[in-house]
């Protein structure tokens, strides 16, 4: 049928395919009612993209098909993985290696960002040997983990030669809502004009007349699809009489009419291809329907010659509307049957655990044990997959047929982790029901603890406590109790009102714990945790985060992106053991590449900063938080507002103002109010605010964050020093008393931790609010021996500040002298700026500050430069940092321009000064 009023639809895709073919990728979205063309527009855009030397990669969701994990994404990539395995899986798309094996470990678990960054890779090659198009039909019936892989490709368009061409029905029932951030700009088809309509008509029936045009025109309200199964209909009697007559259904009517002139074979083939789905090989559509292979075939050619279906080695309807008129004339009790049938002979024939769950999720329930075990199999699978959302409802219709008693308890628990995956509410109720029917007690203490993990991260954590209470009633055994002990911490690290029995039920406990076990592990790295925010000795905090840390042990048990993983590395980090910190970081860095968690990578990323900060690694702590605070597009939470916080302090100090406080302003983070990590938020405010000399707005933001830390009883200024802050404010203020009160509070609590960058910060915050210049010695000389560089620099300038004031200028130069030197090579603008002005004050001539190399650099481009001098190649870079290529491409070409130099060969000396 001739291609009519989409001209300008197909003239705005051909030219974002031409874009492509020079290397400026796009998504182009087609939105429109079923019959509306999207398909017919597809294959026109196809040919363009050929034209334009594209090479062309299809794939068409199918009603049948949106449980399938992945689905979409092997039907575009399993050809070229398996014409070219070795290449496009080595390195990153390795990542995504387990979706191309014909042989996989069930239940083996990958994670989800892992797989969406190997498949991007996949992707990102196969454009560089020949720009590439993605073409997806049907998206409206796509599978949500290759929905999330195509947002997470588009995302990435402007740096790859690929165009991705979606088409979908808008507002379909069940579609996914992933589908609506990749159909932000559609380009929408609308029914055709009485114009078009009247063209169409006399292209079928020259003679026609306007009465029969205006029929067909109000009949289908311009419906290019409804319009042809119409015409024929009508056959040969073109009249408006005609098309009044057979409008109502207009679809269903043509399909019964078409498959009653068929012979019988016809229609059953027909019935076991609407079961089976899209692609369906003839010889199991021929079992299902009973047919030898001759008479399949013959039933087939039939069936392609009254246009139900499409010519192929495969059977595909002509339009999903067609497929779905076939269904409906099977009704609900045929259809649940044959369904069951279609599942049983893919089981016979071994196709995989999930093409069967396709089919069972439709078939009638019969309590069969194979259904339920091949239910399990593929639920595992996706688990397995990163599409814990597909193993809820392969589990809960697993529950339904349903299991045998003695695995009611497994499907059950099996179904509460799939929930607790993707954050599913009924998760809890889930988890109960499992506990209900499992008298194993060790088992209900396990169960309990996946009960209190899941509460806890619904933001329960007073269940979760309660929950762990009564099973501890219940356990003896020594090990589970560790277990929910450790869970009933990890919840009182969220809920204060916990705290105090958490802390009560750990100290009773470590007197016998040695670390040997991952339960013991995971107690003491809680207990660490605990003992650091209550301010108890830092030589003990430190050695219990080291045996919690078990030289690794702890990531091997619990994996990067758990509690217990975090907890003992914050402790080391406020206890300044930053050798320790750094070396348990780059562990989590490696783990989370290694594995693609997008979430062990961002909280690792996030916690580099702390080291990098206070070493007075400036523009690396503006890049950590900055990549961390990127990753929320990927649900990344945990640490969010922390980050935007310490994000806001770098820039502060870098001398960045505006940005500091745009940090602060983040839409996602303001969400996050209520958060205990907000306090960093306002934390930050207040620097900001004394910056600014606003003293009593920032003393305000400093109370402010006392209250948070005193309500999560966290009295330990390393770990939030909002005392020494509200001083200088107060102190501003007019407020000497106060002033002295708050600093005395603070140095007394940090001299009971013991760790030097606490104290050294209250020795400083005491020095200026007293006017004492030996407190001030006294902070340099401790500064000096913490690894806090930064504080020891802030430390010096103020020294040499209170010595110029007092008189003893020619003194004052020798700490102003090195707290610039140490300021201008961290990148601390406005300490430097302090100090020059001091200098000049006392009388010398303080050094320019470098205008050129390094300094010139963003903290993006020196990350980058750094790695490169280091001898990583662009491809490693790229994957070591999740961008593309040519993101670390575009970050070189600044860096050689901003530093003179031609080649990766005379980096090292610019960035290593070698």
């Amino acid at each position: 049928m001739t291609l009519l009023e989409r001209e300008g639809e197909l003239s705005q895709i051909e030219q974002r395919l031409a874009a492509v073919a020079v290397g400026q990728g796009s998504l182009s979205f087609v939105e429109g009612f079923a019959g509306t063309g999207k398909t017919t527009l597809l294959t026109a855009a196809r040919a363009r993209a050929e034209a334009h030397g594209l090479r062309c990669l299809t794939a068409r969701g199918g009603a049948l098909e949106r449980e399938l994990p992945f689905g979409l994404v092997r039907q575009l990539l399993d050809g070229p993985v398996a014409a070219d395995r070795d290449r496009l899986l080595a390195g990153a798309g390795g990542l995504a290696r387990h979706l191309f094996e014909t042989a996989c470990v069930s239940g083996e678990t990958h994670s989800t960002f892992g797989l969406l960054h190997g498949l991007s890779w996949i992707v990102q090659d196969l454009a560089e040997a020949r720009p590439l198009c993605l073409l997806v039909d049907d998206a409206h019936w796509a599978d949500v983990p290759s929905l999330r892989f195509l947002d997470y490709l588009v995302r990435r368009l402007d740096e790859q030669p690929v165009a991705v061409l979606m088409a979908a029905r808008p507002g379909e029932p069940g579609a996914p809502p992933e589908l609506l951030q990749l159909a932000a700009d559609p380009v929408r088809l609308e029914n055709l004009s009485l114009r078009a309509v009247e063209l169409l008509v006399r292209e079928r029936f020259p003679s026609a007349d306007a009465q029969l045009t205006d029929a067909c025109a109000a009949a289908t309200g311009g419906n290019p699809f409804l319009l042809r199964v119409l015409l024929d209909a009508v056959g040969d009697d073109p009249t408006a009489a005609r098309v009044e007559a057979l409008a109502p259904d207009a679809v269903v009517r043509w399909v019964r009419l078409r498959l009653r002139a068929l012979p019988a074979e016809a229609t059953a083939l027909a019935e076991a291809a609407a079961v089976l789905g899209d692609r369906a090989p003839l010889r199991l559509a021929r079992a299902l329907a009973g047919l030898d292979l001759a008479a399949a075939r013959a039933a087939a050619d039939a069936l392609i010659a009254v246009r139900l279906l499409q010519g192929g080695d495969r059977l595909t309807f002509a339009h999903p509307l067609l497929r779905a008129a076939v269904y409906e004339t099977l009704g609900p009790v045929r259809s649940a049957a044959l369904h069951l049938t279609a599942a049983e002979r893919l089981r016979v024939e071994g196709a995989a655990d999930a093409q069967v769950a396709a089919q069972l999720l439709r078939a009638g329930r019969e309590g069969r044990a194979w259904v339920v075990d091949t239910l399990r199999a593929a639920a595992r699978d996706a688990v397995g997959e990163g599409a814990p959302a597909a193993a809820a409802t392969l589990l809960t219709r697993a529950l339904e047929e349903p299991p045998a008693p003695p695995d009611r308890a497994s499907v059950l628990a099996e179904l509460g982790r799939a929930q607790a995956a993707c954050g599913a509410p009924g998760a809890p109720d889930t988890f109960r029901a499992a506990i209900a029917v499992t008298s194993d007690v060790r088992e209900r203490a396990h169960l309990t603890r996946e009960l209190a993990s899941a509460l806890t991260l619904l933001g329960r954590s007073p269940e979760a406590a309660e929950a762990v209470q009564l099973a501890l009633e219940e356990v003896d055994d020594r090990e589970s109790r560790l277990a929910l002990v450790a869970e009933l911490a990890a919840a009182a690290r969220l809920d204060v009102s916990l705290r105090a029995r958490a802390m009560a039920a750990l100290r009773a406990l470590m007197p016998s714990i040695t670390g040997e076990t991952p339960a013991q592990r995971a107690l003491l790295a809680q207990m660490s945790d605990m003992l650091a925010f209550a301010g108890e000795p830092h030589h003990e905090v430190a050695a219990m985060a080291r045996q919690a840390w078990s030289d690794g042990l702890l990531l091997r048990d619990y994996g990067p992106e758990d509690w217990s993983v975090s907890a003992p590395l914050a402790a080391l980090g406020w206890c300044d053991a930053f050798d320790d910190y750094e070396q348990i970081v780059a562990c989590l860095l490696d783990e989370s590449r290694r594995r693609g968690s997008v979430h062990g990578y961002a909280s690792a990323i996030y916690a580099k900063h702390f080291t990098d900060y206070h070493r007075g690694r400036l523009a690396d702590a503006i890049a950590d938080c900055e990549e961390a605070i990127g990753f929320q597009r990927f649900g990344w939470r945990l640490h969010l507002p922390a980050a935007a916080g310490q994000l806001a302090w770098a820039r502060l100090d870098a001398g960045d103002l505006t940005g500091a406080e745009r940090a602060l302003r983040l839409p996602a983070v303001e969400a996050m109010r209520e958060s205990a990590s907000y306090g960093l938020v306002l934390e930050a405010s207040g620097r900001l605010a004394l910056a600014r000399s606003r003293p009593s707005e920032a003393l305000e933001h400093f109370l402010s964050v006392g209250a948070i830390t005193r309500a999560a009883r966290i009295p330990n200024p390393s770990c939030a020093a909002w005392r020494s802050g509200a001083a200088l404010a107060a102190a501003q203020l007019g407020d000497a008393e106060r002033a002295r009160e708050l600093v005395g509070e603070e140095l007394a609590l940090a001299e009971r931790f013991g760790a030097p960058r606490p104290i050294g910060v209250a020795q400083r915050a005491a020095g200026l609010v007293e006017g004492d210049v030996e407190r001030l010695r006294a902070a340099v000389a401790i500064l000096a021996e913490s690894p806090a560089a930064l504080e020891h620099c802030r430390a010096l300038v103020d020294l040499g500040a209170a010595l110029r004031r007092a008189g003893h200028r020619r003194e004052a130069r020798g700490p102003l002298r090195e707290g610039l030197d140490q300021a201008q090579r961290f990148g601390a603008r406005r300490l430097a700026e302090q100090a020059a002005d001091e200098l000049r004050a006392s009388g010398a001539h303080p050094r320019r500050r470098a205008t050129s190399g390094r300094d010139a650099l963003t903290p993006s481009e020196q990350r980058v430069a750094a790695m490169a001098a280091d001898g990583m190649t662009n491809r490693e870079i790229a994957q070591a940092l999740f961008v593309t290529v040519k993101a670390v491409q575009f970050h070189l070409g600044n860096v050689y321009r901003k530093l003179g130099v031609s080649s990766r060969e005379a980096l090292a000396p610019e960035m290593f000064g070698a």
